[in-house]
């Protein structure tokens, strides 16, 4: 049986990922990813925040690689179940709100050495990301993490003006989609970044089936480009569940 461990790097995986944070709304997802072997610590809703979004992972947490990971002021039962997991959680300076930009503290995504994220994002991600020397880019987008797809340290995918050009211009190679084509009950639509994350170095996966969405082709193509895999996991439209944030993985093998 292989090792595993703690991700480094949030978003993106060396190894095969075996623990991953998602809504615990999103029951057809969690069965697949049950039947690919990956345990699921389950988001429950917070009221804190509007409806459709309450048991979002990308709103109420932030992983920041190893054991350490931020979790929403006062959300004192997802902080123990991060520490009954083994991690190190600590809270956010700010209390989340329903209304924008209260409700942004903890949406920022990071892709290596960068963290792509609204100047409103808590302080408390603010001085984490400078302890662990990671260049916070501030972005128009408040939701920056629901609406980038992480392909690679070096390439996303985005809808958002805002980000594809801050992403440029950082070097980062980026294939801006249309808007929409992903559905978000109580919402006209939700973001692509929301309905997907990497189940490892070379395996993106979808909640719903990426077909539905227009612009499959080019996302296809722009993964292959990165040496990744699109994995839908079940059928029907693609939704936004706030994501799928890997946790732990499997050690690599040493050659």
């Amino acid at each position: 049986m292989k090792k595993n461990k703690y991700s480094i790097s949030p978003n993106l995986p060396k190894g095969k990922v075996v623990q991953a944070a998602i809504s615990s709304q999103a029951p057809i997802t969690i069965t697949a990813l049950k039947a690919c072997g990956i345990s699921c610590l389950k988001i429950p809703p917070w009221p804190a925040l509007a409806a459709p979004v309450q048991s979002h992972a990308d709103m109420l947490c932030h992983p920041l690689g190893g054991k350490k990971v931020l979790v929403a002021r006062e959300n004192k039962h997802l902080f123990s179940s991060f520490q009954k997991n083994g991690f190190q959680p600590f809270f956010t300076q700010n209390f989340l709100q329903k209304e924008y930009p209260g409700d942004i503290l903890l949406n920022a995504v990071q892709m290596g050495a960068l963290c792509f994220a609204s100047p409103f994002c808590d302080g408390t991600l603010k001085e984490a990301l400078k302890r662990e020397n990671i260049r916070l880019v501030c972005v128009k987008q408040g939701y920056a993490k629901c609406s980038t797809v992480v392909v690679s340290q070096e390439a996303c995918i985005t809808a958002d003006p805002s980000i594809a050009n801050s992403a440029k211009k950082e070097g980062l190679e980026v294939l801006q989609i249309r808007s929409g084509f992903v559905e978000l009950p109580g919402y006209p639509y939700g973001f692509l970044g929301g309905a997907c994350g990497k189940l490892a170095n070379d395996t993106l996966a979808f909640s719903g089936d990426l077909r539905t969405h227009p612009d499959a082709d080019a996302i296809c193509s722009f993964l292959a480009n990165h040496h990744v895999i699109p994995f839908s996991l079940h059928g029907g439209p693609l939704l936004d569940i706030g994501g799928i944030l890997p946790l732990r993985e499997e050690e690599e093998e040493e050659n």
